[in-house]
């Protein structure tokens, strides 16, 4: 997958209880939303650290053992909602240094260890 840039609708990661990375993407655009979810042993998403921009909708929730977004360090813009939630090992969400548009939504909630929301600077 590391030749595809671009998914104009949906990129949906979910259910894969033994996946710990996503290194092998190279995503710069989803026209849709990008949903990533309920991966039991997934430690990082700095495979999507050339994502630059969410045409609608980011969720990330229930990621038991994700301790951190950095790998989203490049993403500007979720075109309206930005969801981030349940993952129960998330010390910091420095990954979202970059983002300057949200156009509806930013949520984050319900992450058991988060202790900061610098990221956000």
């Amino acid at each position: 997958l590391n030749m595809l840039t671009s998914v104009g609708g949906n990129l949906v990661i979910r259910f894969n209880d033994a996946l710990t990375d996503i290194n092998s993407l190279n995503m710069t655009n989803v026209g849709r939303a990008v949903l990533i979810y309920s991966n039991n042993a997934l430690i990082n998403i700095n495979g999507l650290n050339t994502l630059m921009s969410v045409g609608f909708h980011l969720l990330i929730r229930y990621n038991n053992v994700l301790t951190s977004i950095s790998g989203l360090n490049m993403l500007t813009s979720v075109g309206r909602y930005y969801y981030v939630y349940g993952n129960n090992a998330l010390t910091n969400i420095s990954g979202l240094n970059m983002l300057t548009r949200v156009g509806d939504q930013l949520s984050i909630h319900s992450n058991a260890v988060l202790t900061s929301i610098s990221g956000l600077n």
